[in-house]
């Protein structure tokens, strides 16, 4: 399984992005924050040692290689400088990604605890943003890139407290009605829940075109 390492000017906001994927995953993928740097008096900033530590303990954990996530500026010069440290057969194991923090994490997280693989986790996670996109386009007028593979996650609709998830590829289409009634809101964590175990049967389904209609 792929492990994540997320980087962070702020230790907080990278250990809260990991609580979020870590609620919809269950715990079932590697993680570590690597975020801030200590000086308690100057707590915000990246460290590349502790980006290096985080790196080799998550690599330890996870057989299938390590993405590491950033947020901006210096967290990138710290993740190329601590890939710079590791050891060559643990380098080889490790992808950078231009993923947003907080969505490319999701992404990768729910790919990752289905067992994809560190090439098409990092695509999921690079594409993450296309939901938030493509609901906002009547508004703003952009549109999502392209780019991925496979089985995409097209619909989520929600309806009298329950919902279908409809999957479909080039050549064919698939519609799933998870039994689930949801009390009161819809929840992401039963939605993702319901997302991931339906990808344990099809390995190649992605989380990125999830949205609401």
């Amino acid at each position: 399984m792929v492990g994540l390492v997320i980087v962070s000017h702020s230790q907080k906001l990278a250990e809260g992005v990991l609580e979020l994927a870590g609620q919809m995953t269950r715990g079932s993928v590697v993680m570590e924050a690597a975020g801030g740097i200590d000086d308690p008096d100057n707590p915000i900033g990246t460290d590349p040692m502790k980006v290096m530590a985080a790196i080799e303990s998550v690599a330890a954990q996870a057989e299938d290689g390590v993405l590491v996530i950033m947020d901006l500026g210096s967290a990138l010069m710290s993740a190329e400088t601590a890939l710079d440290f590791l050891e060559d057969d643990i380098k080889a194991k490790v992808r950078l990604c231009s993923a947003p923090i907080v969505e490319g994490t999701m992404a990768a997280a729910v790919q990752a605890s289905v067992g994809a693989s560190l090439e098409d986790v990092s695509a999921e996670a690079g594409a993450a943003l296309n939901v938030k996109i493509q609901q906002l386009a009547p508004i703003t007028g952009e549109k999502r890139t392209a780019g991925g593979k496979g089985l995409r996650m097209k619909s989520l609709r929600a309806k009298r407290w329950n919902f279908h998830c409809r999957f479909a590829t080039d050549s064919d289409c698939m519609r799933v009605r998870p039994p689930i009634w949801l009390p009161l809101r819809v929840d992401s964590r039963p939605v993702f829940s319901s997302a991931r175990a339906i990808m344990l049967f099809q390995p190649r389904a992605s989380t990125r075109w999830l949205c609401w209609r």
